[in-house]
């Protein structure tokens, strides 16, 4: 049921859309924090409700709900971290297979175009090199001392730390007020709204919060799904950290389209710096090569088509405007506001076209 409303002139709603964009925008280092904190607020509900009916009271079970939550984050961070730091430290110890896999990448036949360019480009770097005064004839510079404070050295490297901090201290605030008060601010959202719309604001926070959850579901299993399988065979193959990398594909696969590749670059890395063969390489090349699209062209069009009801196309040109309007965070939260964003746009008669581009569904 659209909500009533009487009807508005194409400027008006141009110039409110317009103020709505430069609002977010313009307050992004506010609404991100915000942003993140309902989307982990919805995922932390379940939970939630879940230590209320064992008998918890609302505050500790939003508390303990969201205690656990940063915690997995904390813990999910400081693993990597630990990873990543143990794989720098026995780099060293792959420095033959490096100089190999650099070895084998140079081609050294002769007359070939390949080979030609790389000659031309090694003699023109040899000219240069020999026409480059000597330090010894050049003039000695002047030792120039430069007088660094340290109070403002020391500020620059503790003004990032405290910001992160400070970040994360007020999502987590935000996901306990939330998770308390859910169900009054939506009663209060209603509530705000004439008689003749409340029942349409309601089907409407209705159907975005059910469209929503069922996204971050099939998601989820499908992530659980990939994760299990690649990093399974990533195991049986040998690459070091196996259950790392399955992990971080379930993580990564939240974001859109490229997630997973950034996650295929890591197990990639390792492999070629472990393994003293081309073939571990290829295999995990060939496995994310041919698993990723047969599970993005196959797979997730059949479930996500009838989940989320947004065109390809649509969701692709809308991950591109919220990771440019709200970076990082716009990029991993781009489907759950895009689809958001298309069931608001339904109830309301003056961005019914908005609805009408998102949808998959043909124009009747």
């Amino acid at each position: 049921m659209p909500i009533a409303s009487q009807k508005a002139s194409p400027l008006l709603v141009g110039l409110v859309l317009a103020a709505v964009f430069f609002c977010l925008y313009f307050t992004r280092e506010f609404m991100v924090p915000v942003a993140l904190a309902g989307f982990l607020a919805f995922l932390l509900a379940p939970i939630d409700k879940t230590l209320q009916r064992m008998g918890l009271p609302r505050s500790l079970s939003a508390g303990l709900a969201t205690v656990f939550s940063i915690s997995v984050i904390v813990i999910i961070a400081w693993g990597i971290a630990g990873q990543v730091k143990g794989f720098a430290e026995q780099l060293p110890t792959y420095k033959g297979n490096i100089k190999k896999r650099v070895e084998d990448l140079r081609w050294d036949g002769k007359g070939t175009a390949l080979a030609k360019a790389r000659d031309t480009v090694e003699e023109v770097i040899g000219e240069v090199a020999t026409n480059t005064p000597s330090k010894k004839s050049a003039s000695s510079p002047i030792p120039v001392k430069v007088q660094t404070d340290r109070t403002q050295t020391l500020l620059s490297m503790i003004s990032p730390i405290l910001g992160a901090l400070f970040n994360i201290l007020l999502v987590s605030v935000l996901v306990v007020f939330m998770l308390l008060e859910r169900t009054e601010l939506r009663a209060r959202v209603i509530r705000s709204l004439s008689e003749k719309r409340k029942g349409a604001a309601g089907e409407a926070l209705d159907e975005a919060g059910q469209l929503v959850g069922r996204y971050l579901r099939v998601q989820s299993i499908v992530n659980a799904c990939v994760a299990t399988t690649i990093g399974v065979a990533l195991f049986v193959l040998g690459v070091p950290y196996a259950l790392l990398w399955g992990f971080t594909i379930f993580v990564l696969r939240f974001i859109p389209y490229i997630g997973i590749w950034i996650a295929a670059t890591l197990p990639l890395a390792v492999s070629l710096a472990t393994s003293s063969n081309w073939f571990q390489p290829l295999a995990v090349m060939g496995i994310f090569g041919v698993f990723e699209p047969l599970v993005g062209l196959v797979l997730e069009p059949m479930l996500f088509g009838h989940t989320i009801g947004i065109s390809k196309l649509a969701m692709l040109i809308s991950i591109a405007f919220w990771t440019w309007l709200w970076g990082p965070v716009g990029l991993l939260l781009a489907t759950p506001l895009t689809a958001c964003v298309a069931v608001i746009a339904k109830y309301i008669p003056e961005l019914k076209f908005i609805a009408v581009l998102l949808s998959d569904k043909p124009v009747t």
